[in-house]
């Protein structure tokens, strides 16, 4: 619905969507704004054999963001039990090979798996209960696969 005119989003006599149309452009709008800010001011500080830089244009802008929101999957910022307990054990298992190998000493090898154990703590138990963003992940290959030319 972002790209649709005006008059397409009218016809729908639906607030809610023509709202959230609206803010999804302003918001692009910003983005589009601070990229070519970023852009402009970047001009003359890229290397001299460099093509200059250019700011891209809004329709640039709006094709980009398309693409990345088509092919973006998103959830809640979260972690579960058994996704916590495969990082600490490979952890440890990382830990206790590298004691036998004789590449760490126990006392860094029970530092290494502690920072593990305390980052999944945080991560997963803590910060997730707090978190109200998303995570938004890009999955190239997968969409490589799923526009094979050769399918």
């Amino acid at each position: 619905p972002i790209h649709w005119t005006d008059a397409q989003l009218a016809e729908t006599r639906y607030p809610a969507l023509q709202s959230a149309v609206a803010m999804q452009r302003k918001l692009w709008s910003s983005h589009h704004a601070s990229v070519a800010a970023a852009a402009t001011a970047m001009a003359g500080k890229v290397d001299e054999s460099a093509s200059p830089l250019l700011p891209p244009t809004p329709e640039e802008m709006r094709w980009a963001l398309s693409c990345v929101r088509s092919r973006a999957f998103s959830g809640p910022v979260t972690g579960t039990l058994k996704g916590a307990a495969a990082q600490l054990g490979f952890a440890g298992l990382l830990g206790v090979a590298s004691i036998l190998s004789g590449v760490l000493q126990p006392q860094q090898a029970v530092d290494g798996v502690s920072v593990v154990a305390v980052s999944v703590v945080f991560s997963d138990v803590i910060a997730s209960r707090f978190a109200r963003g998303k995570r938004h992940v890009l999955c190239p290959y997968l969409d490589m696969l799923n526009h094979a030319s050769s399918a």
